[in-house]
């Protein structure tokens, strides 16, 4: 299970690890999937993640966006490498 430790240190050592501009993606139990920016918060019960606009996202929704979850919704999280080619804008704390 996911909790504060990973969220806070451990998913930050998976970042470092893979290297470059990295690409973390959270996977919701629901299947609802969110590209991370950045983790504002962790706390002993949830974690507040800056996330991408998802993709089909109207207008309205394309700005910057704060999802706060709890833990126990979590299914996985993916930290995967990219390059420059492959995306550009998307990665954790890509700006």
């Amino acid at each position: 299970m996911f909790d504060q430790t990973y969220f806070s240190g451990g998913l930050k050592a998976q970042v470092d690890k893979i290297g470059g501009k990295p690409v973390v993606e959270v996977v919701l139990l629901t299947g609802e999937r969110y590209f991370v920016r950045s983790v504002d918060q962790a706390t002993s019960g949830w974690v507040v993640l800056d996330v991408h606009p998802r993709p089909g996202s109207s207008a309205l929704q394309r700005g910057p966006q704060v999802l706060t979850i709890p833990y126990a919704t979590v299914a996985s999280v993916l930290v995967s490498s990219t390059t420059v080619e492959q995306s550009p804008k998307i990665g954790f704390s890509a700006t």
